[in-house]
């Protein structure tokens, strides 16, 4: 893609061949518009200004701002020539070279609003070409290579915000410029590729609401989207709602990991640990909403199956423990339970201390016997 856009900004003539010249013959303006083209340089400049003071209405005036913008880049003059492309733009906010030109000469000034602000006039004058029709005057061939190279652009642009939003430390900026590319660019391959940061995003920021919203229009185009899955079964079960759709989406969770084959971008390595990820997750989605039911045989047996799969990750694995051992005393397997809440608080966790007390707690009821 980007190959293709550095040939076709090559391919485009400078803004001062774009604009002619065009005057009355032996008129004030164009006889002082013949002594203009004759000139050269610093000379040729000081002429131009004079003109523009003089007649700042007439139809060579895009012209000369063109010409200066061309020859103030040239002499690595950049703001006289963003001044001029600033004019130039104004008189034809539909010039996509124009608007491309000034975006460069911001980048050269490193004025991030400057970049910014004319990134967005680009995109923007891209995507009114691209809806246009074709002027008469245009063969079809050159309007092809012009579509081309807005459509170009667009990519262009949505990867820029799409980066941008990828290396954003802060979240709540990650989830600004999200935001900003699904509503300039819904159909854009990299707003497709936004929407499970984002969601993840409204997660880590506790707006649950917000991603679960991302999360059901994942699901509405990609019904087997893991991530989007994994999310509307955390979020119902962190609002202690909707059991039922927590444990079909774990059990569909699980049958992906084994109907699902191998991608060829994935080393064997990275598929093993995303299917563990998957099925350790699944799994505790199914004993937690079993254990809030208080439905504990379905309980202990998700969180035992999940036990393989999440060894390594100290609170997860607390967490198993912590409510195998709870299901096992409503159960009134004691000695079971015993075991597990003591392997509990033999591991740092939120659970720990939970733990100490209920097998205290066992302990003064009678429920075991130890010295």
């Amino acid at each position: 893609m980007w190959l293709t856009v550095l040939i076709f900004v090559a391919a485009f003539p400078l803004a001062a061949q774009r604009y002619h010249i065009t005057y009355t013959p032996n008129s004030q303006e164009g006889l002082m518009l013949q002594l203009i083209e004759q000139l050269d340089g610093a000379a040729k400049i000081q002429q131009m200004e004079e003109f523009l003071k003089r007649y700042p209405t007439h139809p060579s005036v895009a012209w000369i701002y063109a010409y200066m913008q061309d020859y103030f880049t040239r002499t690595n003059d950049v703001d006289r020539a963003l001044a001029a492309g600033e004019k130039l733009f104004t008189l034809n906010p539909d010039d996509l070279e124009t608007a491309v030109y000034n975006q460069k000469l911001a980048e050269k000034k490193g004025t991030p609003e400057l970049v910014a602000k004319w990134t967005d006039l680009a995109t923007k004058s891209a995507q009114k070409l691209i809806g246009a029709p074709k002027p008469f005057y245009i063969t079809q061939e050159e309007w092809n290579k012009r579509l081309a190279y807005a459509g170009g652009l667009i990519n262009q642009g949505d990867y820029a915000l799409y980066k941008k939003a990828m290396e954003a430390e802060q979240v709540k900026d990650r989830i600004q410029l999200f935001q900003e590319l699904i509503k300039t660019a819904p159909n854009s391959i990299y707003t497709v590729q936004a929407y499970p940061h984002l969601m993840a995003a409204y997660r880590t920021s506790g707006m649950n609401d917000s991603a679960l919203s991302i999360a059901e229009k994942i699901l509405a185009k990609d019904v087997d989207n893991e991530e989007a899955l994994l999310t509307v079964a955390q979020v119902n079960l962190d609002r202690r709602t909707n059991y039922p759709r927590v444990i079909t989406v774990a059990n569909r969770l699980l049958s992906l990991g084994q109907e699902s084959k191998k991608p060829e971008n994935f080393s064997a390595e990275e598929w093993n640990k995303r299917r563990t990820f998957y099925a350790g997750a699944a799994y505790t989605l199914l004993g937690n909403a079993n254990v809030f039911q208080n439905n504990f045989e379905a309980a202990d047996r998700a969180f035992r199956a999940a036990l393989p799969y999440i060894k390594g990750n100290a609170q997860a694995e607390a967490s198993a423990y912590f409510y195998i051992g709870w299901s096992n005393y409503y159960l009134e397997k004691y000695k079971e339970a015993a075991a597990y809440f003591k392997m509990c608080m033999s591991m740092p966790s939120p659970f720990q201390q939970q733990a100490v007390r209920q097998l205290d707690g066992m302990k003064r009821e009678k429920r075991i016997f130890e010295d």
